[in-house]
Protein backbone atom coordinates (compact mmCIF):
# COMPACT_ATOMS: atom_id res chain seq x y z
CA UNK A 1 0.00 0.00 0.00
CA UNK A 2 1.25 3.51 -0.72
CA UNK A 3 0.04 7.04 -0.01
CA UNK A 4 -1.32 8.76 -3.09
CA UNK A 5 -2.28 12.16 -1.64
CA UNK A 6 -2.88 14.15 1.53
CA UNK A 7 -5.53 16.87 1.80
CA UNK A 8 -5.69 19.44 4.61
CA UNK A 9 -8.31 21.85 5.98
CA UNK A 10 -11.06 22.86 3.54
CA UNK A 11 -9.66 20.54 0.86
CA UNK A 12 -9.89 17.62 3.29
CA UNK A 13 -13.54 18.38 4.05
CA UNK A 14 -14.34 18.72 0.34
CA UNK A 15 -12.76 15.33 -0.46
CA UNK A 16 -14.50 13.75 2.56
CA UNK A 17 -17.90 14.70 1.10
CA UNK A 18 -17.20 13.46 -2.44
CA UNK A 19 -19.09 10.31 -3.40
CA UNK A 20 -17.21 7.19 -4.54
CA UNK A 21 -15.19 6.67 -6.60
CA UNK A 22 -13.82 10.23 -6.17
CA UNK A 23 -14.04 10.27 -2.37
CA UNK A 24 -15.33 8.28 0.59
CA UNK A 25 -18.77 9.93 0.77
CA UNK A 26 -18.72 10.25 4.55
CA UNK A 27 -21.81 11.68 6.28
CA UNK A 28 -21.79 15.48 6.74
CA UNK A 29 -21.10 15.15 10.49
CA UNK A 30 -17.89 13.19 9.88
CA UNK A 31 -16.81 15.28 6.88
CA UNK A 32 -17.15 18.49 8.93
CA UNK A 33 -14.81 17.13 11.64
CA UNK A 34 -11.85 16.08 9.49
CA UNK A 35 -8.82 18.32 9.18
CA UNK A 36 -6.75 15.84 7.13
CA UNK A 37 -7.63 13.14 4.60
CA UNK A 38 -5.01 10.69 3.37
CA UNK A 39 -5.64 8.70 0.20
CA UNK A 40 -3.90 5.32 0.04
CA UNK A 41 -3.82 2.84 -2.83
CA UNK A 42 -3.03 -0.80 -3.35
CA UNK A 43 0.45 -1.73 -4.48
CA UNK A 44 1.03 -3.94 -7.51
CA UNK A 45 1.63 -6.98 -5.29
CA UNK A 46 -1.51 -6.56 -3.16
CA UNK A 47 -4.16 -9.26 -3.65
CA UNK A 48 -6.91 -6.68 -4.37
CA UNK A 49 -7.05 -3.31 -6.09
CA UNK A 50 -8.45 -0.61 -3.80
CA UNK A 51 -8.29 3.03 -2.77
CA UNK A 52 -8.52 3.78 0.95
CA UNK A 53 -9.53 7.13 2.43
CA UNK A 54 -8.42 7.90 5.99
CA UNK A 55 -9.93 10.87 7.81
CA UNK A 56 -8.22 12.51 10.78
CA UNK A 57 -9.25 15.12 13.35
CA UNK A 58 -6.57 16.47 15.66
CA UNK A 59 -4.19 13.68 14.67
CA UNK A 60 -6.65 10.88 15.52
CA UNK A 61 -8.14 8.71 12.79
CA UNK A 62 -11.91 9.10 12.94
CA UNK A 63 -13.03 7.53 9.65
CA UNK A 64 -11.85 5.01 7.06
CA UNK A 65 -13.41 3.97 3.77
CA UNK A 66 -12.03 1.42 1.31
CA UNK A 67 -13.31 1.59 -2.26
CA UNK A 68 -12.69 -1.36 -4.62
CA UNK A 69 -10.50 -0.53 -7.63
CA UNK A 70 -8.16 2.34 -8.33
Amino acid sequence: MHRIATYLGDDAQRIARERPPFGPGWPPEAAARVDRVEVWGAAWGDPQDFTEFRGFAGGERIATARIPGF
